[in-house]
C-alpha cells in the first residue's frame, strides 16, 4: 500500500470515529421525577421528514404552538389505580383526563395501559412494548398488544325486547394493537424550544376495535341486535403513521409527528417536549401573598398584605427570568407582550421561597 493510500485510510477512519452513533437505553426515556412541558400544533399541515440514515437535519422551529401543557413523569405508586398495573415503573398524566403507565426495563419500553376518567373510571390495557433497548440507526421490531376498553351503558336494556336475547349490561372494545417499529435516520433537529442530536423513529399502529358486550354475566360478542341499536360496527380498522425524534436524556420524545401517507404526507397533528427548569415545585407557602387574575392576559397583580418586602421574578419554561422586581404592597404587572404559555413565578420574602405556575393567555 502507498503513502497516498495509507493516508487517506488514516483520514477515513479519523473521521468515521468523531461521528457517534446515537443510542437510546433505558436511562434516557421515563425518568421518574422529570417535570416537562409538551406543546401542541394543530395547524400546521406539512412538514418536510427528510430522508433515510445518518447525516440528516431537521429544522422544525416553525411549527405553531397551539395548546402547551405540563407533564410529569411521577411514580406510579403515588398514582390512584396504580394497583391495576403493579409493573409499572412510571406514570404521565395526560390532559388532566387519564394517567398512562409504562414499564422502562433495561431491555424495552412497555405501555401498560391508562386509567380513563370518562363518566366513570374504566381501565384500559394495551401491553405492547413500543421501544426495545439500545435503539440504533438501523433497529426494528414489531409488537403486539391486547387491550380492552369498557365502558358503562344502560344497566337493564333488553335490545330486542321480550324474548331470548339476554339483557346488556355494559358495551366495550376488545383492541388488538399491531405496532411496527424502525429507527430509520439520525442526525440534527431544532424544535421552537431547542436543538438536539437525535434518532428518528418511524411508526404504523394499526387498531382492530371488536365490539363486545357484558350479558348474562360474561363479556361475548355483540349480537346483531345490540349492534343494529348501537350503531356501532362489530368489527373497525384504523392505522397511525408517525414519526418520533428521540435524544439523550429527553425523557420523553423531544418531536413527534402523526400524517397522512395517503395524502401527501400532509401532517395531522405534531407535539414537542422541553424540560422545565429545576425547582418549580415547592412545598413551602408564603402566607399574606395573592397574585391574580390565573390565567392571566395583559396584567398580573402582585399584593404583599404585611410590612414584610416581597420580591419576584417571572421565568419562562427556558428558566430565563423575563421580568422581577419587589413588591411593598400591590404591584401590577404587564405581561401583554410576553408569549402565550405558561410561566412560574418566584416569590421570596423573610428567607422563605414560593413558586406558583401561571397561565399567560
Amino acid at each position: 500500500m502507498n503513502k497516498i493510500s495509507s493516508l487517506i485510510l488514516l483520514i477515513l477512519a479519523t473521521f468515521s470515529s468523531s461521528i457517534a452513533q446515537i443510542s437510546i437505553s433505558q436511562k434516557d426515556m421515563f425518568k421518574v421525577g422529570m417535570d416537562l412541558m409538551m406543546y401542541f400544533d394543530t395547524t400546521t399541515n406539512t412538514l418536510n421528514f427528510g430522508n433515510l440514515g445518518s447525516g440528516q437535519s431537521w429544522d422544525f422551529s416553525m411549527v405553531s404552538n397551539d395548546m402547551s401543557l405540563n407533564y410529569s413523569i411521577m411514580n406510579p405508586s403515588s398514582v390512584p389505580g396504580s394497583s391495576y398495573f403493579p409493573t409499572a415503573t412510571a406514570a404521565i398524566e395526560n390532559f388532566a383526563t387519564n394517567v398512562e403507565f409504562y414499564e422502562n426495563t433495561a431491555n424495552e419500553l412497555i405501555y401498560l395501559g391508562t386509567l380513563v376518567a370518562f363518566l366513570d373510571t374504566q381501565i384500559y390495557y394495551h401491553n405492547y412494548n413500543f421501544l426495545e433497548y439500545p435503539a440504533t440507526l438501523g433497529s426494528k421490531h414489531s409488537a403486539v398488544g391486547d387491550g380492552n376498553l369498557s365502558l358503562t351503558f344502560f344497566s337493564g336494556i333488553d335490545p330486542d325486547g321480550a324474548g331470548p336475547h339476554p339483557v346488556v349490561d355494559s358495551i366495550g372494545f376488545y383492541t388488538r394493537e399491531l405496532y411496527e417499529s424502525h429507527f430509520d435516520a439520525e442526525g440534527n433537529l431544532i424544535t421552537p424550544v431547542g436543538e438536539y442530536e437525535v434518532l428518528r423513529q418511524s411508526y404504523k399502529m394499526t387498531y382492530v376495535d371488536s365490539l363486545y358486550m357484558y350479558a348474562a354475566g360474561s363479556w361475548q360478542p355483540a349480537s346483531n341486535a345490540l349492534i343494529n341499536i348501537s350503531m356501532f360496527p362489530a368489527v373497525e380498522s384504523d392505522t397511525t403513521y408517525g414519526f418520533s425524534w428521540l435524544a439523550n436524556d429527553a425523557g420523553l420524545p423531544v418531536f413527534t409527528v402523526n400524517y397522512d401517507p395517503f395524502n401527501g404526507n400532509s401532517l395531522l397533528s405534531a407535539q414537542w417536549s422541553s424540560f422545565l427548569p429545576t425547582g418549580i415545585s415547592s412545598s413551602e407557602v408564603i402566607p399574606n401573598v395573592s397574585a391574580y387574575p390565573n390565567p392571566v392576559f395583559d396584567e398580573l397583580f402582585i399584593e404583599n398584605n404585611d410590612s414584610e418586602t416581597l420580591y419576584f421574578s417571572l421565568m419562562n419554561t427556558a428558566g430565563s427570568t423575563v421580568i422581577s422586581g419587589e413588591v411593598a404592597q400591590r404591584n401590577s404587572i404587564d405581561l401583554s407582550y410576553l408569549e402565550k404559555g405558561l410561566y412560574f413565578l418566584h416569590l421570596e420574602k423573610d428567607g422563605v421561597t414560593e413558586v406558583r405556575k401561571v397561565l399567560k393567555m
